[in-house]
């Protein structure tokens, strides 16, 4: 706005021009915590808690003086999520994983592909059908494809109170879906991959304790900050796929010589979109999670000596919850299930999908209501 405009306002208002000094533009940086009672009000007034949920990086007080004469303050304060005392998911003292038996190599191995749990906001109906397909049908693989947690307090975006549940909820409910998924399949080869939901608490730890982002354990891979620790990885059995170049977006699960697991990275418009992008990238058969999408692409390349290669794409849909779109999506375009593939002896494979709608799990002739199944 224009000074001249200023000035019109100002004399409508009746407001006198200053004949004092001008006010000098000045900034003062605050560093002493006696000084914070006016912080904490403004903070507490907005829902923002600087004791318990943020840190106080920076603030600072600015005067400046207007057109009219009159001094202006602004008090800025630059806040970062406190990341808080994380331990382990608590577990029942004396608890030991069902222990496992010898299996008959089959002609055939099922291996099941679970993604975006987005827990404690996983669907609890979906949950308790899942564990009772995975009962009855002991897939010899169960791969976890990423975003398994949410981690809603280190997000980088804005927080929704109405919506939202502490870091050791978080760990402390995932554990309890591990432990489900043990439970119901204790012969099975449990590999876990991170997401992006995953990657905030590594971000989170290198940013406020990168010090110790990489403390261990005599002897242990994982750190005691990273997920396979705080969710006890060891005593479940369960195996952490991680890159040795790169992120979550590089990590992967080799299923058979011509297929692959990942999270992914890719996340389009419509179901399939993102799938046929993968694919096109990847140039080899991928089922992803990530997207909250339930997919089937196939897409045919040739040799150079005109022979046929046929490529698939899946997404294996979300076993979060879909309605409010987790806060953040109206009315979102995502479905709920996931993914199977029959491997064969010879690396063959043939891709299926487990969908859940109107509350019930179909996977071929099985259905699965409130964890009850109906063949």
């Amino acid at each position: 706005m224009p000074p001249s405009t200023l000035r019109t306002r100002a004399d409508k208002a009746r407001v006198k021009k200053q004949t004092a000094e001008p006010v000098k533009a000045s900034s003062v940086v605050i560093e002493d915590e006696a000084d914070l009672g006016d912080i904490r009000r403004l903070c507490a007034d907005r829902g923002l808690d600087v004791d318990r949920d943020w840190i106080v990086v920076r603030s600072r007080l600015n005067n400046w003086g207007g057109p009219d004469g009159l001094e202006n303050t602004q008090l800025r304060v630059d806040l970062e999520p406190r990341l808080g005392m994380l331990m382990p998911a608590v577990s029942d003292p004396g608890w030991l994983p069902p222990k496992r038996k010898a299996v008959k190599s089959k002609r055939s191995n099922l291996v099941c592909f679970l993604s975006d749990q987005h827990v404690p906001f996983h669907d609890k109906p979906l949950h308790q059908a899942t564990i009772a397909w995975l009962s009855d049908h002991q897939p010899s693989r169960i791969l976890l494809l990423g975003d398994l947690l949410d981690f809603d307090q280190v997000s980088r975006y804005a927080r929704n109170d109405l919506h939202t549940a502490t870091m050791q909820q978080t760990l402390d409910e995932g554990y309890g879906v591990l432990r489900d998924y043990r439970a119901a399949c204790p012969n099975a080869d449990i590999v876990c991959l991170a997401g992006n939901h995953e990657e905030r608490l590594r971000a989170a730890v290198g940013k406020q304790l990168a010090a110790i982002i990489n403390l261990k354990r005599p002897g242990d891979d994982d750190g005691v900050l990273s997920v396979p620790f705080l969710l006890r990885f060891d005593e479940l059995g369960i195996d952490f796929a991680r890159s040795d170049v790169g992120g979550y977006e590089h990590a992967s699960i080799k299923v058979s010589p011509e297929l692959q697991a990942i999270h992914g990275w890719i996340a389009k418009k419509g179901s399939g979109s993102s799938a046929r992008a993968t694919l096109d990238h990847m140039r080899v058969s991928t089922i992803q999670g990530h997207t909250h999408r339930a997919s089937s692409v196939f897409s045919t390349e040739w040799t150079i000596d005109n022979e046929p290669r046929t490529l698939v794409a899946l997404e294996t849909g979300c076993l979060c919850e879909i309605k409010d779109g987790l806060s953040h999506a109206p009315r979102p375009d995502w479905q709920q299930g996931f993914a199977t593939a029959s491997v064969r002896s010879n690396g063959r494979f043939i891709c299926e999908q487990a969908v859940y709608v109107a509350g019930a799990l179909m996977w071929r002739d099985w259905t699965y209501e409130t964890g009850v199944s109906n063949e």
